[in-house]
């Protein structure tokens, strides 16, 4: 009994030194927090520039990231991507290209640290196989390149992108818990992305009709990133929650009802089309079907208290074929001239990242130039054909293409086994919304300008090798618990 009393007593010494150095911790961040802000402020008392604030807050953000990232380096990795997505404009541009590539050189960094120290393995699975051959073989594509300079700044991209997506990432995120902080930073992309464009929309109006604009964005982007945004919003509003499950679900209807006002705003037909797909998709699958039927409510709803907020989306889809519009606003065009440009170049390319400015060579057809009039490309000395296979073909060649669609198809086969053998355990969420929302994204994505190199799609090859890492590493549970 007595020696009872003294275990007792002991534990509860050890769990308050515990509680006490959580607590202790907390202070800590909050007081760095502060001091940071404070810092960041004083520092336009110091120097004239107006973005000395936003660089003195950087440097100190990345002494807290060294910090952190030497011990968790997945932390750096929740850096790195939410800086990437950010909505353009809350940065300036070359700001923001700059920060871009140094996290993902700073993600790699801490990434071999832990590595050295560890000693844990690392994982290159198929999909990352096929990308290492797509790179090489864009490099030699480079020799017969007209434009080499183009080439390597394509090339730059392709390579950081590998290194995040389908290299940094998949060796990270390895446990569910890394998992759910991936989640929760997609959630937090989306979140700034709707409370950036509804802000906007008080500060500078909406006329109906029109084409909203969210800052620097491109209005097909916006929607495509709320799509996927909605992934990790979804995902954080269904994990248990003893205190917040009630308010995480009003503010996860909250963001479906700004996403959906942003993209009928923005009058993106393919973003449209895509968000209605998975929204009907969600219905297929009892853990996702109230999102289903709640998001599905609410476009019911909007089209009868608001019609006027629907008048740029149904114009744009009932104007196809008048006034000079396409179904597919003159893409027709640009497919047509790409694949006039493949046929003279079917196996090799042009080289890789030349296909854009080749394009224009093959604008000379009359029925090719009526359907560039919606595009106004005629100044444009870099045209996309706005087709990610088309534009892979016409840069790299059927060798290209055939390693490019090696990396989706490899994937997406990983993806599929991997939900065969675990659709009845802890991740039967992922699979669904990854399903459903996939799906629209590709819907948009075929007929995307720039969509072939874009980190949406390496972000979701690595969405789709995810839980074959986790099965590897044991993070599959025979339960029908929520990954928590």
């Amino acid at each position: 009994m007595i020696l009872q009393r003294i275990q007792n007593g002991f534990n509860n010494f050890i769990f308050n030194i515990q509680n006490s150095n959580e607590r202790r911790k907390q202070m800590l961040v909050i007081g760095l927090a502060i001091l940071f802000c404070i810092a960041a402020a004083a520092s336009g008392l110091i120097f004239s520039s107006s973005f000395t604030p936003i660089f003195i807050g950087l440097g100190l953000c990345a002494l807290l990231l060294v910090a952190v990232g030497l011990r968790r380096p997945w932390y750096v990795l929740y850096a790195a991507i939410f800086l990437i997505f950010i909505p353009d404009g809350l940065l300036p541009s070359n700001i923001q290209s700059y920060l871009n590539r140094g996290m993902t050189v700073f993600v790699f960094a801490v990434w071999a640290f832990d590595l050295f120290v560890s000693k844990k393995k690392v994982y290159l699975p198929l999909p990352s196989v096929f990308m290492v051959a797509f790179l090489a073989w864009a490099i030699i594509s480079m020799t017969w390149a007209q434009d080499f300079s183009e080439s390597l700044t394509i090339l730059q991209g392709y390579i950081l992108r590998f290194l995040l997506f389908l290299f940094l990432t998949v060796n990270l995120i390895d446990t569910r818990k890394k998992l759910n902080g991936l989640m929760n930073t997609l959630a937090l992309i989306g979140f700034l992305l709707a409370l950036t464009g509804i802000v906007e929309v008080f500060v500078s109006g909406y006329t109906p009709g029109t084409r909203f604009k969210v800052l620097g964005m491109n209005e097909n982007a916006v929607g495509i990133l709320l799509l996927i945004s909605l992934l990790g919003v979804l995902w954080w509003t269904s994990q248990p929650s003893a205190k917040f499950s009630t308010l995480k679900k009003l503010i996860g209807v909250l963001y479906i009802i700004f996403a959906i006002l942003l993209i009928v705003m923005t009058g993106s037909r393919g973003s449209a089309i895509s968000m209605i797909a998975t929204l009907c998709l969600l219905l297929f699958w009892k853990s996702t079907r109230l999102w289903g039927f709640v998001a599905l409510i609410i476009v019911l709803l909007g089209i009868v208290a608001a019609p006027s907020l629907f008048f740029t989306i149904i114009d744009r889809f009932s104007s196809a074929g008048y006034s000079g519009d396409t179904t597919l606003g003159g893409r027709e065009a640009l497919w047509q001239a790409a694949w006039l440009m493949i046929q003279d170049h079917p196996l090799q390319g042009v080289g890789i990242g030349n296909a854009y400015l080749q394009m224009r060579n093959y604008f000379s057809d009359s029925s090719i130039q009526t359907y560039l009039m919606p595009l106004q490309v005629w100044n444009s000395e870099s045209v996309p054909p706005h087709n990610p296979v088309l534009t892979i073909w016409a840069d790299v060649g059927a060798i290209g293409l055939t390693l490019y669609l090696g990396i989706l198809v490899t994937a997406i086969y990983s993806f599929i086994r991997s939900y065969w053998r675990n659709r009845h355990t802890n991740l039967k969420l992922y699979y669904s919304l990854m399903i459903a929302i996939s799906i629209g994204y590709f819907l948009s994505w075929i007929k995307g300008g720039g969509m072939e190199s874009d980190h949406s799609f390496f972000m979701m090859i690595a969405f789709f090798v995810i839980p074959s890492i986790l099965e590897k590493n044991h993070e599959v549970d025979d339960t029908d618990k929520v990954i928590g």
